[in-house]
């Protein structure tokens, strides 16, 4: 699977399959404080994913 992080850099990772939010506790992301973007549409933690998925993590940014 390849993930884009926050930062731009691209992970790729195997895995046969795994959730968003185990994804992210493993890449050691806070899942508060970031989106996961898979197809151009925000994907909930509990969403299960395969090695052929392509991510983008975005950092959310908070204040006035």
């Amino acid at each position: 699977m390849k993930v884009r992080l926050p930062s731009g850099e691209i992970q790729e990772i195997e895995i046969s399959s795994l959730r968003v939010d185990s994804l992210l506790h493993q890449l050691g992301i806070n899942q508060s404080s970031v989106i996961v973007v898979m197809n151009e549409q925000i994907i909930p933690e509990d969403t299960i994913l395969y090695n052929k998925d392509e991510l983008q993590v975005i950092r959310v940014v908070y204040g006035g």
